[in-house]
């Protein structure tokens, strides 16, 4: 730690009056309850402690000689909110403000101010929001297409609405804690070493804190005098149409209250697509993609083909040319509706070919369509003859024209 004249911004001598000078501007800019930033409490202490042995004529002294090394303790037996509050709501101190409220303290008037320093139910310690609750939900490709409603039944800790969260009945009183006498906390002396003792204070786990309790006859008979309830709530979610899978929806506020925070926390909920068992249907970005069979006629002489859409209205295709394989064809705005944007439906064929034809159904096909031209001519060359093989018969093993292939080969020496 520095030196105690160089946190207090003065010179070695300084006079007691420009001590507590000093003192009080740099404890009223760095208190914790006025200083949010993170370096503000212990630079408040350092303060603190530069004053206690400062502003004692004797410790004064010998710390001028000696330096730290001639104070009991090195100056670290003390307390900094004690320190602020005798300073300052003692009596005479006057107010470091001029007179306005600051956090949860008014200094017009003595009694301690800053009681909830240190404490952690104080104002410092309270979040603007709670936290995030997470939710999943699972929906089916035919509700990501249409859009859905689900219900859930969800638990969340309320403030009781009977006594407004306060805990106790009307017209009933708290009384102050025997335990930290009102403070909602309690001090532990640790010792450190020879002469060295440090102090703090944890919250009083009689009053938990709060410097008061409720007498049981005034308890809310709704909340036992706890503030808050548990409470099971039905909420009605609305999926939008063309919603995507592991998009989170936000509930705002629909989390727990607490004192801990002013706002109830948000709940999201995770949207999980359950995959079509349908192959043939899948979603790309906005579009919807679908294979649909056809027959072989419909390929070659034109299409009119039937079928329900996945929002329920009936479909008819029409499609005059011929039908190519691996080919895709495009209906437009018949897509995912998504956030106003609608996507296009995307199909592909499968052409149903026929198992057999009989010699005068060969004979038609054979005039109509066109030949290849090299068949006209066969001498030179010799006929085979095909083998359909069932797919159970086919042998899907790597290597098989290398049955003694070894991976990690090498090439004899020569």
């Amino acid at each position: 730690m520095s030196n105690y004249y160089k946190i207090l911004n003065l010179k070695k001598g300084a006079t007691g009056k420009e001590i507590k000078k000093a003192y009080r501007k740099l404890a009223v800019k760095f208190h914790p309850d006025k200083n949010s930033s993170p370096e503000a409490e212990e630079k408040f202490k350092e303060i603190s402690e530069a004053y206690t042995v400062l502003s004692d004529p004797e410790k004064k002294l010998r710390y001028d000689k000696f330096g730290k090394a001639g104070l009991d303790g090195g100056g670290m037996n003390f307390n900094p909110e004690d320190i602020f509050s005798s300073f300052f709501g003692g009596g005479g101190g006057g107010n470091p403000f001029g007179g306005m409220p600051f956090g949860n303290v008014n200094f017009m008037g003595g009694g301690g101010p800053f009681n909830s320093f240190m404490n952690r139910k104080s104002r410092n310690s309270i979040s603007q929001k709670g936290p995030t609750s997470k939710i999943n939900t699972k929906i089916t490709f035919s509700e990501m297409f249409n859009g859905c409603q689900k219900k859930f039944k969800i638990k969340r800790t309320l403030k009781c609405r009977n006594c407004n969260g306060k805990g106790i009945k009307s017209h009933y009183k708290t009384v102050t804690c025997s335990t930290c006498k009102g403070a909602g906390f309690i001090s532990q002396r640790i010792v450190l070493g020879p002469g060295i003792i440090s102090e703090r204070r944890i919250a009083c786990q009689t009053c938990d804190g709060e410097g008061e309790i409720i007498p049981e006859k005034a308890k809310c008979e709704t909340c036992s005098g706890k503030k808050f309830i548990k409470k099971t709530e039905e909420i009605t979610l609305d999926i939008r149409k063309g919603i995507h899978d592991k998009e989170v929806i936000t509930l705002k506020n629909k989390g727990d209250e607490s004192e801990q925070w002013t706002e109830p926390g948000n709940i999201d909920i995770c949207v999980n697509v359950i995959p079509s068992p349908n192959i043939n249907i899948k979603r790309v970005n906005d579009d919807l993609y679908i294979v649909k069979k056809i027959l072989l006629r419909e390929a070659l002489t034109g299409l009119q083909l039937k079928f329900k859409h996945l929002d329920g209205k009936n479909i008819l295709l029409s499609y005059n040319e011929i039908i190519k394989p691996n080919k895709y064809y495009r209906v437009i705005d018949l897509g995912f509706n998504n956030n106003g944007r609608t996507g296009d439906l995307i199909i592909s064929f499968n052409v149903i070919f026929p198992d057999h034809i009989d010699e005068k159904r060969k004979e038609i096909i054979n005039k109509i369509l066109p030949k290849r031209k090299d068949l006209v001519d066969n001498s030179g060359f010799k006929q085979y003859t095909l083998f359909p093989i069932e797919e159970d018969d086919l042998i899907d093993e790597p290597n098989i024209d290398y049955p003694n292939h070894k991976e990690n080969f090498e090439c004899a020496q020569q």
